[in-house]
């Protein structure tokens, strides 16, 4: 998760597959204001990921 800085007000996340593509993963921001939502991926990525990631 990336905070926003004094030059940059935007608060963001992301979510990487690089630890565990065969799971399923969600954010749900806590204490958020307006336009703060959940995100996720709830895809099965090996359904439509090339084989060499396997």
């Amino acid at each position: 998760m990336t905070l926003g800085t004094s030059t940059s007000p935007l608060h963001y996340y992301d979510v990487s597959s690089v630890d565990g593509f065969n799971l399923q993963v969600s954010m749900v921001p806590v204490g958020g204001g307006v336009g703060c939502g959940v995100t996720g991926c709830e895809t099965d990525l090996n359904i439509c990921s090339p084989s060499t990631f396997e």
